[in-house]
């Protein structure tokens, strides 16, 4: 596939909930495509996003859990990545959302969204590496609702 091999840039990832401050950042991300056009994005905490390519697009999904906060439940925070392949650059989008509710019984539900783009640095490979950007991100999300 002429679209196999690593790729490199960055994500730029927003959390957004109803009452609390958006909080943006932008983190480093790796992506590689297979020769036979498989997309596997595996972030440093071994979350697995997986996808085909048909014909120049993909869409890759995976789930994450937060990691536990004293009196505060949450859903697994589900992630789609769509991107597309032009010449040497991937570039896309991915949304997902998450659920959390603190001991008095307060609910907020944020939205992950955000863009990435990466250039191709490298020939054929098997793996999408990309920083542990999401739980990163949420971690403002997760702080405000604990002061509720």
């Amino acid at each position: 596939m002429t679209f196999a091999g690593t790729y490199t840039g960055t994500e730029t990832v927003t959390v957004s909930a109803p009452g609390v401050p958006d909080t943006t950042e932008t983190f480093a991300i790796s992506i590689a495509v297979t020769s036979v056009g498989g997309v596997t994005i595996t972030d440093v905490d071994g979350t697995q996003y997986t996808g085909v390519l048909t014909g120049a697009n993909f869409t890759a999904t995976g789930s994450f859990t937060l990691d536990p906060i004293p009196d505060i439940t949450c859903t697994p925070v589900t992630l789609t990545y769509s991107g597309t392949v032009s010449g040497t650059t991937i570039s896309g989008t991915f949304s997902g959302s998450v659920s959390c509710t603190n001991t008095a019984g307060l609910s907020l539900t944020a939205t992950v969204s955000g863009t990435f783009t990466a250039t191709r640095t490298a020939a054929a490979t098997t793996s999408l590496r990309m920083s542990d950007s999401k739980s990163a991100a949420l971690g403002a999300f997760v702080r405000e609702i604990g002061r509720r």
